[in-house]
């Protein structure tokens, strides 16, 4: 008997624009440190019942919207952070872009985006984090999401996949620094104590340092300035304040530079 072969069934191939409904946003980890706590910028997002009463949806998001027609994802970044800070020349660093398909699938997203009238896509999101002083802006409270600060490492409850966006950040930001160490200057006031600088380090790599051999190094750093001041109004003996010189830090990485 004469067999007959099959031919192995193909996958039919999705056509170009085929089933394509997406949707392009920015999200930004904004950073500050108020000498002892690490913080970011989180808005609040709280969905009631129809009776007004029923929490349906009670929990926190970062800073974030959609990226608009007329902009690339450095512009959308700036406009975003700006319309919360309300500051302009903002440093944002892009770390990575976030687009698994069950981003928007838990079942208080689904909700949200039924309450908003937003037809349920695939989103993918460009991500951004930058460095601020708490004490340099004033957060527009009055706004429906309540923007504050909050402690890095006691944030929860966050909606979508933000909490993945701000681990991965924090991993971004932990890299940059060891290779442009210039960065972390960014969360410290202009003059700052060795004790300052020695928190914020340990804050963000979450590793207790010895005090002794890390103001050793730090004295040994060209670009960062003893002055003749020290610290005024504290509890505990005041120490010297400092302060990082650019001019200097430039001359030092262009003296280790091979081209």
């Amino acid at each position: 008997m004469e067999t007959v072969k099959r031919k192995p069934q193909v996958k039919a191939k999705e056509k170009p624009g085929q089933d394509i409904n997406y949707h392009m946003t920015i999200d930004c980890v904004i950073y500050g440190y108020d000498s002892k706590t690490l913080k970011i910028v989180l808005l609040e997002r709280v969905l009631l019942g129809k009776d007004g009463k029923d929490m349906l949806i009670n929990d926190l998001k970062l800073p974030g919207n959609h990226l608009y027609n007329h902009e690339d994802f450095d512009a959308g970044a700036k406009r975003i952070v700006n319309d919360l800070t309300g500051l302009n020349n903002i440093e944002l660093h892009q770390f990575k872009a976030f687009g698994s398909p069950h981003r928007i699938s838990k079942r208080k997203d689904l909700l949200w985006f039924q309450h908003i009238n937003y037809p349920v896509t695939r989103v993918f999101t460009i991500a951004y984090y930058s460095l601020l002083r708490p004490h340099q802006i004033h957060l527009p409270l009055n706004r429906i999401e309540h923007a504050r600060w909050y402690p890095l490492y006691k944030v929860k409850n966050l909606a979508y996949d933000h909490q993945q966006i701000i681990e991965e950040s924090l991993e971004a930001l932990r890299t940059k620094i060891k290779l442009q160490p210039d960065l972390i200057f960014n969360l410290l006031p202009a003059k700052f104590s060795m004790s300052q600088l020695l928190g914020l380090y340990e804050e963000i790599y979450k590793i207790k340092l010895d005090r002794r051999n890390f103001y050793k190094k730090i004295n040994s750093l060209d670009y960062i300035v003893q002055l003749n001041e020290k610290q005024q109004d504290v509890s505990h003996k005041p120490g010297w304040l400092y302060m990082f010189s650019s001019d200097l830090y430039e001359q030092s990485m262009r003296a280790v530079n091979i081209i």
